[in-house]
């Protein structure tokens, strides 16, 4: 990087060692669901915390290479000491900090959705990670009609049954 040190590298991760931070929004979640399996590929790589493997930025992404059964996703990893990531928040009047994100995950008291912003002080590279290296089967979800089991167990994990019906039927028709 031309003599730069950005204090960041981008590796393919183990799911097992990331920790999250902040819950999902499960709309949004069944929606990138959705438009990742339609890719076939991981565009973009999550923000992981290189000291403690806390997720900064990417919980929805994360969450979706999860549910589909992935082992493995695109991370650029920062020294989250450092000065290259910045923390504010995406709600008004709600004030974070980096301390508040990694006791959140390191305690696993996970912080509402959309509490953080994470804003890395360099581009965020286009990665496009084909789902299959990530140890998913495309075809088999697709020719066995798993996806709508495993939105289902998206809901139910994320909702509860009571909510389900309501947030599939919801996201349903948005793509309709």
């Amino acid at each position: 990087m031309g003599g730069y040190d950005t204090g960041m590298s981008v590796a393919l991760v183990s799911l097992r060692l990331l920790k999250e931070h902040e819950k999902v929004i499960p709309e949004e979640l069944l929606k990138l669901m959705i438009e990742i399996l339609g890719d076939g590929v991981l565009k973009v790589p999550i923000i992981v915390d290189s000291k403690h493997y806390v997720i900064l930025d990417g919980h929805h992404r994360y969450r979706v290479i999860h549910y589909l059964g992935g082992k493995l996703i695109p991370a650029i990893l920062v020294d989250y000491d450092g000065d290259l990531v910045e923390v504010t928040s995406w709600r008004r009047g709600v004030k974070v900090t980096k301390k508040d994100v990694l006791e959140a995950a390191l305690k696993g008291r996970k912080l509402p959705p959309k509490t953080s912003r994470h804003i890395l002080k360099v581009p965020i590279p286009r990665v496009d990670v084909p789902l299959e290296t990530l140890g998913i089967d495309c075809k088999e979800i697709m020719q066995k009609g798993m996806l709508f089991d495993v939105m289902g167990r998206v809901m139910a994990e994320l909702c509860g049954k009571k909510l389900m019906n309501d947030v599939m039927n919801k996201t349903y028709m948005k793509n309709n």
